[in-house]
């Protein structure tokens, strides 16, 4: 990216955007950004489908359906969040909610709040209510208290203060 000339930017702005301006300027750029983006692409697919193994996994035992069904049922779940959210890097780009566009709202959403919050339950319910001690962890006594410690009250204070930095 640097070296030649341009700005790297993160996320889907690097891959969508500064790459292929940098794969239009190099020798066999188009052999390059064809490996490149089915790379790309064998990537998404492989963790796509382990992500949704384990919703597909949970509806197939909890609802009784069978894995045709609960594919589908997750596919159009999927698609409602997903169509719009793409759509907003074009016909969609100048609709605004809290001046983001769906795509960037989200991305806000999955990495600023929910993934704080998620971590904030998990220690809330492993230290309190599941009465996760260290000392099923850690072997070393005085390790294993401030673990202990640390996933019932300070984890979750800081946590919390990260959360709302990630809201302001």
């Amino acid at each position: 990216v640097f070296s030649f000339g341009l700005e790297p930017s993160s996320g889907a702005g690097l891959v969508f955007i500064t790459l292929p301006k940098i794969f239009a300027k190099m020798p066999f750029g188009n052999f390059v950004a064809m490996g490149f983006f089915i790379l790309l692409f064998c990537a998404a697919i492989t963790s796509g489908i382990g992500m949704l193994e384990v919703a597909c996994a949970t509806l197939i035992e909890r609802l009784k359906l069978s894995r045709i069904k609960a594919s589908i049922l997750l596919f159009f779940i999927i698609a409602i969040f997903v169509v719009p959210s793409t759509l907003s890097f074009g016909i969609l780009s100048d609709f605004k909610i809290f001046n983001k566009t769906i795509f960037e709202l989200f991305d806000f959403l999955a990495s600023n709040i929910l993934l704080t919050f998620n971590t904030i339950v998990l220690c809330i319910l492993g230290g309190w209510f599941l009465k996760i001690k260290g000392e099923m962890i850690i072997k070393n006594k005085i390790i294993a208290a401030c673990f202990t410690f640390a996933l019932k009250y300070i984890i979750p204070v800081f946590l919390t203060g990260l959360l709302i930095a990630g809201l302001i």
